[in-house]
């Protein structure tokens, strides 16, 4: 909205808004660095505590947080280039830790950063703290570390998010596994450039850790679809944890950007598990027009449990048949009841629209080529035209057993219940294009190479040598190098400065 900042939601188009609004970008990070409950220790767990922060009216410098939902009484922050108080003011958050802010945190200042070479920026003072912002995004991407299920590398954050499935917490694959393995790798390619090589290993070892334990118990097959999805853990024991189904297309995505997407390491997935992964999406989740958050085919009461240790082999079960999801067609969808999933950004008859854009970015990394996510953008048009974006798109789906979703009809935008007529996400389209389609993701460190501008400018762009499945050109991007063109051939893709 207007005057609420969502940590997420900005996010999700902070290289949009890097390139549209450099200057706004310093103080806007300085004030979220300063929504810390967890005053006096690093940074990471208390950053952006809740979902948001209020800066009203419109245009107004002073933001708090969402009186109703997070801190009632914390102090007004001032909104300004030197923003640097630290909130003192510990509080109990009806929401609490929202488990995929540190991945926001991380992907909008490092965004800025490797969008307009902001290394003030990234040496600065981390609000009033002995730590730099450099210092912050390490403890940020490294603070998962305290939160894991003894004798394993799975992350539990514990509370549900809001919106989801009731069951759609503690070891949640996209938050807790996925974007965590994102920002280990992506910092540990800043490390590598800056010369730090012991540190980028370490990192490294710490993302295969996470790696291997979410193929392990999370990642399942269905041999009878050719699907594959990633499941929700819950402790459950000293011995044990349980397991519990969900096919969301966050964690799709999500860990996707860490094992296979964005990363300078081999991708992680199988050449089978990536097909596999692939169906699922464009079987379970697409529709004429639009996507659904979650596959009506979920079964959120489908439940087992897996013993621990892990023993790092990826499990190839499939989840016991309930209530006909393992039927071809089923007698009845059981994700919308089992689910609570009759929310059209999160649940089953809907997407919020970053969710399509990502997906179809992810498409990209797990095809190969980005033909089949050019294909499924495209039917997205007519949806996409429909005024300004808002909180999600609805798409048909029965409200009563058998919950049939009508895949043929068309998205729309709906104007009541909880979700927002406007919002900023539809940037994310952008985001999608741009890293997905074109390549374009520089480390966050642009200084020389030895080769010259041309030669750091071909450093910025993600596996140029693999060809992208389209024909089409990008131009007037501003770089610090100046303005730039990206051109996919059946070739790649080749990055060339306009000036030259």
């Amino acid at each position: 909205g207007g005057a609420r900042s969502w940590w997420w939601d900005e996010s999700m188009t902070s290289l949009m808004l890097a390139l549209l609004e450099p200057k706004g970008r310093v103080p806007t990070y300085q004030a979220w660095l300063n929504h810390d409950v967890l005053q006096g220790e690093p940074f990471g767990h208390g950053m952006g505590n809740g979902y948001a922060m209020d800066c009203e009216p419109v245009g107004s410098g002073l933001c708090t947080f969402p009186a109703k939902s997070v801190f009632a009484d914390v102090e007004p922050l001032e909104l300004s280039s030197n923003a640097t108080t630290r909130s003192n003011t510990r509080a109990s958050p009806q929401y609490g830790f929202y488990c995929y802010n540190p991945w926001a945190y991380y992907l909008a200042m490092s965004n800025h950063v490797r969008i307009n070479n902001d290394t003030a920026f990234l040496h600065s003072a981390a609000a009033n703290t002995s730590q730099s912002v450099e210092d912050a995004l390490q403890s940020i991407a490294t603070d998962w570390t305290n939160y894991v299920i003894p004798g394993t590398n799975l992350v539990d954050y514990g509370p549900a998010m809001d919106g989801f499935s009731p069951t759609y917490k503690h070891v949640m694959p996209g938050c807790s596994q996925g974007n965590n393995v994102f920002m280990l790798r992506d910092l540990a390619n800043f490390r590598e450039v800056q010369g730090n090589t012991s540190g980028a290993d370490a990192l490294r070892a710490m993302a295969a850790a996470l790696v291997r334990d979410t193929m392990d118990v999370s990642f399942t097959t269905q041999s009878r679809t050719g699907h594959a999805w990633f499941n929700v853990i819950f402790p459950a024991s000293s011995s044990k944890v349980q397991v519990y189904e969900m096919r969301h297309v966050v964690d799709f995505f999500s860990v996707v950007f860490g094992f296979c997407g964005l990363t300078d390491q081999p991708c992680d997935l199988s050449a089978e598990q990536k097909a596999m992964l692939g169906k699922w999406f464009r079987e379970e989740s697409v529709t004429s027009d639009w996507i659904r958050a979650t596959s009506p085919r979920t079964n959120c009461s489908n439940s087992w449990l897996a013993d621990l240790p892990l023993g790092g082999q990826a499990r190839t079960r499939s989840p016991q048949p309930s209530s006909g999801a393992e039927e071809d067609p089923p007698p009845t969808y059981p994700a919308y009841p089992t689910c609570h999933a009759g929310r059209p950004d999160h649940g089953s008859d809907g997407a919020y629209p970053s969710w399509p854009a990502f997906s179809c970015e992810a498409l990209c990394y797990i095809d190969g080529n980005c033909s089949s996510a050019f294909s499924i953008m495209a039917t997205f048009a007519e949806t996409t035209f429909e005024g300004p974006f808002g909180q999600c798109h609805q798409v048909p789906q029965k409200p009563t057993a058998p919950y049939t979703p009508f895949n043929d009809e068309k998205a729309f935008k709906p104007v009541e219940g909880v979700t927002r007529y406007l919002g900023v996400e539809g940037g994310s389209f952008f985001e999608a294009i741009l890293r997905g389609f074109f390549g374009y993701h520089p480390s966050m460190h642009w200084s020389s190479d030895g080769n010259g501008k041309e030669g750091t400018l071909s450093a910025a762009l993600h596996d140029p040598s693999t060809p992208r499945g389209f024909v089409g050109k990008l131009s007037n991007l501003r770089t610090p190098l100046g303005l730039v063109s990206i051109t996919s051939t059946e070739k790649g893709l080749a990055i060339a400065r306009q000036d030259a």
